[in-house]
């Protein structure tokens, strides 16, 4: 039988019920979307929930098109109840994005109702077009168009979760390189998947149905964003049910250096890990 939870308590991936008490604590929810034939992608949407400012939650919302056309929201908006209509938290919201747990490490909704500011990848990429909820970051807004957006996607995990499990009682047995690891990702847990799933997406008045895939990632967790110093990953699903990813970071200029890790993870309950998928150390990000 498959563990799709990755060993941790099944009830975890629900939300926190209240504000926690360390004032540090994040509760964090994101997926990347991408549509199954490559028409756009909602790359990166996401809550970042934090203690000291539980009332407020930074949220972000991006959508991309194949012709280039990018649509971004990027704010701090008050803060939804985490308690359902279940009477369970699973609920983690901003404004009009919505993450729904419906069943834990399989089944999760996302929605957006709200505006974006619309722009180009060829903008992006010149540095004439940025939106961001951090004061003084943003780029080329003034006159720039709001478009009305909305959607929803229901998703269907379709990889057991892949766990980075750095909570306080698992760090006294760790070796000094992988607390190093825990500073950078964060003192807690963190969970991936992949995922299939269909919904639908209205821009301008203009809606279309879609079926897709992507990555869902969960964390509880107090992140040292000093200690932060940067990863990459990447990961697929393939039709036939099988799929891989991998996630590394830069090597410490010191002596605690970290190899690449990678994600045993499987697919549709067939094994896609032979040992050569694993990366070679890089200091590329």
């Amino acid at each position: 039988m498959t563990d799709w939870t990755g060993g941790l308590p099944i009830d975890i991936d629900y939300m926190f019920r209240a504000r926690p008490a360390d004032p540090e604590m994040r509760e964090s929810a994101s997926v990347w979307i991408f549509e199954e034939n490559g028409k756009f992608a909602l790359p990166r949407v996401g809550i970042e929930a934090q203690g000291a400012v539980w009332d407020t939650h930074r949220y972000d919302m991006n959508v991309a098109f194949a012709d280039g056309r990018v649509l971004r929201e990027s704010a701090v908006g008050r803060s939804q109840s985490p308690i359902g209509p279940s009477g369970r938290p699973d609920t983690l919201g901003s404004d009009g994005l919505t993450f729904s747990c419906i069943e834990p490490f399989r089944r999760w909704t996302v929605s957006y109702e709200g505006e974006a500011w619309e722009g180009t990848v060829e903008e992006q990429i010149r540095g004439e077009f940025g939106a961001y909820a951090d004061l003084g970051r943003s780029k080329g807004l003034e006159g720039r168009a709001r478009v009305p957006v909305s959607w929803e996607v229901d998703l269907e995990m379709v990889t057991p979760a892949w766990v980075q499990d750095y909570r306080e009682e698992k760090l006294a047995g760790m070796s000094e390189r992988e607390r190093a690891d825990a500073g950078s990702m964060g003192y807690g847990w963190r969970v991936e998947h992949c995922f299939r799933g269909s919904g639908d997406l209205n821009v301008g008045g203009e809606r279309q149905s879609f079926n897709c895939l992507g990555s869902r990632i969960r964390r509880q967790s107090v992140r040292p964003m000093g200690a932060f110093r940067g990863h990459a990953w990447m990961e697929a699903v393939f039709p036939d049910g099988r799929a891989f990813g991998f996630i590394t970071y830069p090597p410490y200029p010191a002596r605690i250096r970290k190899i690449p890790t990678t994600m045993p993870i499987s697919g549709l309950g067939r094994s896609s890990w032979p040992e050569r998928c694993a990366m070679p150390r890089s200091s590329a990000v």
